[in-house]
């Protein structure tokens, strides 16, 4: 059983199993896709199994009054000052340095999910270029998302609810398939990346996936099998 597949079991994120884990004495454990071992199943059954929940009866209904629906009111949009601090989170598998059109600021990403502040007025001049569009950072702050929709459009949804980047690979073989074909560059890069990485720890992706970067991407990842 993989750690994802217990985390399903028990009902909780890939990302806390990992960290309970680790924190329990399994510090090899770095990837949703490992294989636990029996103890690691054992104790994480003890942890995080719940006990049941006695049945109660069914409470009674009371009447509720009609709700009056008020006129939704048009949220104002949020006026940002040059210097204002925005979230922004990195989404490739290695570092990131980047220096400010004006040379004043450095910001660093070591990892995958790193969240660096970032000015406004260095996002703005950022706005049409592929740090942003690519994209290697996501801004998190979800005014500023929308009011920049028209530039961004549809490029973070690889990335909504993907903890680590070798969630990707759970994608069944259809989409990963068009994934592939029709992401961005920095989502091509990473999952030939997150491919090699993983063959290099042992953590085999599955060999039709491989097949599919390989043909989409004209890698050669399965010859690094033989």
């Amino acid at each position: 059983m993989k750690i994802n597949e217990l985390a399903k079991e028990l009902g909780i994120k890939n990302k806390d199993l990992i960290t309970y884990l680790r924190e329990a004495g399994f510090s090899s454990v770095s990837s949703h896709v490992q294989v636990a071992s029996e103890d690691m199943i054992a104790m994480a059954h003890k942890h995080f199994d719940a006990p049941k929940e006695t049945v109660k009866e069914p409470e009674k209904e009371i009447p509720k009054k009609p709700v009056v629906e008020k006129p939704v009111e048009e949220k104002p949009l949020k006026q940002f000052k040059l210097d204002d601090m925005i979230p922004c989170r990195s989404v490739t598998p290695y570092g990131v340095t980047l220096e400010s059109p004006d040379k004043t600021m450095i910001y660093r990403w070591k990892n995958w999910g790193d969240v660096e502040m970032v000015r406004y007025k260095d996002l703005q001049s950022w706005r049409r270029n592929a740090i942003v569009t690519n994209p290697m950072i996501l801004i998190e702050d979800a005014d500023l998302v929308e009011q920049w929709k028209r530039d961004i459009g549809d490029i973070y949804k690889p990335f909504i609810g993907v903890e680590y980047p070798e969630e990707l690979f759970d994608l069944s073989d259809d989409d990963f398939e068009n994934l592939l074909r029709t992401g961005s560059r920095t989502v091509k890069q990473i999952i030939a990346t997150v491919a090699m990485t993983m063959i290099r720890a042992e953590n085999y992706p599955d060999v039709r996936k491989l097949r599919i970067i390989d043909d989409v991407l004209g890698t050669m990842l399965m010859q690094v099998l033989r």
